[in-house]
């Protein structure tokens, strides 16, 4: 990712320690923190895949969605309040966040697991890394009102990835969770959210 962003130009400051550390950083530079957390405006973006499954999957009853800092989640979340409140839809479907054994601070809150945050991600979901989000509490109250949150392992990971290749969708292991809970957990009329291109882990 860096690569890429240099290659538009960019000056890249690397930062040691966490986000919140970057965070601090760029608000002690005068510098802008790009960050799509704490753009109001990526979110409204989102909210258009809740349109989409809304158009193309009629009746969707469950969403899973690969869950880290938060903004995929809530993102669909307003779309689908919005259809609501619009009348385009009875309910919002129940959205299931989905989060690795490594990084699943917003499972441990709902469901009163036991977790620690690890010092180093090494999950094969790479992009599923936000260890101590932003947006927890806003997530938890999306996920204890309109749906659920489930775990997967590493062994799920693998596997789902394998099946979703097999079947002609080459997808990141971040995105591969979604079945790999679907499998689990297995909701009604469900859509499951592949977020990313599996060209990055050949």
């Amino acid at each position: 990712k860096l690569k890429q962003i240099e290659s538009y130009g960019a000056n890249v400051v690397r930062v040691e320690g966490t986000r919140e550390d970057v965070a601090r950083a760029a608000e002690n530079s005068g510098h802008y923190y790009a960050s799509h957390v704490l753009q109001p405006q990526f979110r409204d973006g989102i909210r258009s895949l809740a349109y989409e499954i809304a158009r193309d999957f009629s009746p969707v009853k469950t969403v899973y969605l690969p869950t880290s800092a938060g903004t995929l989640l809530l993102g669909v979340y307003e779309g689908f309040r919005h259809m609501v409140e619009s009348g385009a839809m009875r309910e919002v479907p129940r959205l299931v966040a989905v989060q690795t054994e490594q990084v699943m601070p917003l499972c441990a809150k709902v469901k009163g697991l036991s977790y620690s945050p690890p010092k180093e991600v090494t999950s094969l979901a790479d992009a599923l890394v936000s260890t101590n989000p932003f947006l927890l509490r806003e997530m938890e109250e999306v996920v204890r009102n309109y749906g659920d949150c489930v775990v997967v392992t590493e062994d799920e990971i693998a596997s789902a990835w394998k099946e979703l290749a097999r079947r002609g969708v080459l997808v990141e292991y971040s995105s591969a969770t979604t079945l790999a809970a679907y499998m689990k957990d297995r909701g009604k009329d469900s859509v499951l959210v592949l977020t990313g291109s599996g060209l990055k882990v050949l």
